[in-house]
């Protein structure tokens, strides 16, 4: 009888450690799950490297350009330049010069369907600016004189052939 008393003296020693081993798995999973959800604020700054603009600022104004230069309104996408850009090798100083650039005759087939592919999320960015495609289109917060954001402009474009 002494084996059997042995056995069931044992039996709540073993049970007694589980509720302890309940409680600790369940604040552990608790700590986890908080930095889960910090990429989403992190997220919100992914363009920070180049812009003080959010990451839906930046990819709204990706597809507006997309849009634009899908559909060859060149007239609105000259409003969104910083000046002067060039473009297969010609430098256009303002808004009247560019949209005087031979699209008809010289627009790269490959550049168009770069922007076309391209999602306008995450691009690439660096401290230059936030590429679109292959780099036929460059996008950066132009600054004004004193420092205050002037806004998003096109920094470079790469749409024609060489002449």
């Amino acid at each position: 009888s002494t084996p059997e008393d042995s056995v069931s003296s044992e039996t709540p020693h073993e049970t007694a450690p589980a509720p302890e081993q309940d409680t600790e798995p369940v604040e552990t999973p608790l700590a986890p799950s908080e930095p889960q959800d910090a990429p989403e604020p992190q997220n919100a700054d992914f363009y920070s490297v180049c812009t003080s603009l959010s990451k839906d600022e930046v990819e709204q104004f990706a597809r507006e350009v997309k849009d634009l230069i899908l559909t060859s309104n060149w007239t609105a996408l000259s409003e969104r330049i910083a000046y002067p850009i060039t473009m297969g090798g010609i430098v256009y100083e303002d808004r009247a010069s560019f949209v005087t650039a031979p699209f008809e005759t010289l627009l790269d087939a490959d550049a168009i369907e770069a922007i076309q592919n391209e999602n306008c999320t995450d691009m690439f960015c660096n401290y230059s600016g936030i590429m679109m495609g292959s780099g036929e289109v460059w996008i950066g917060e132009v600054l004004n004189e004193d420092g205050t954001s002037a806004g998003l402009r096109v920094i470079g474009l790469s749409i024609l052939t060489q002449e």
